[in-house]
C-alpha cells in the first residue's frame, strides 16, 4: 500500500533523512519511534507532502506521489 524507497530530505543544506526505505502493507499498523532529532517529523512531512524530498520515491497504492504537494495528494484521495 505504501512503499518508500531511498528517501533523502532535509532542511537547507542539512540532511535529515538519508536513504530511508520502508513498506506498509494493507491492514498493517506501523509506529515511528525514536529519540528527539532523528527524523520522525521530517519523515511524516515528506509522506504528507509538506516537505519536498531530495531524492527517492514515495508510492501510495501503486501511484508515485513523490512530486505531489499535500493539497494535490488530498484532492487525488491519497
Amino acid at each position: 500500500m505504501l512503499h518508500v524507497s531511498e528517501l533523502w530530505a532535509g532542511y537547507g543544506a542539512t540532511p535529515i533523512l538519508q536513504g530511508v526505505t520502508m513498506s506498509v502493507a494493507r491492514g498493517e499498523i506501523v509506529g515511528v519511534i525514536g529519540r528527539n532529532g532523528v527524523g520522525k517529523s521530517t519523515l511524516m512531512r515528506c509522506l504528507i507532502g509538506l516537505l519536498q524530498t531530495w531524492r527517492g520515491t514515495i508510492r501510495f497504492m501503486e501511484q508515485d506521489v513523490t512530486a505531489l504537494e499535500a493539497d494535490a495528494r488530498a484532492r487525488a484521495g491519497f
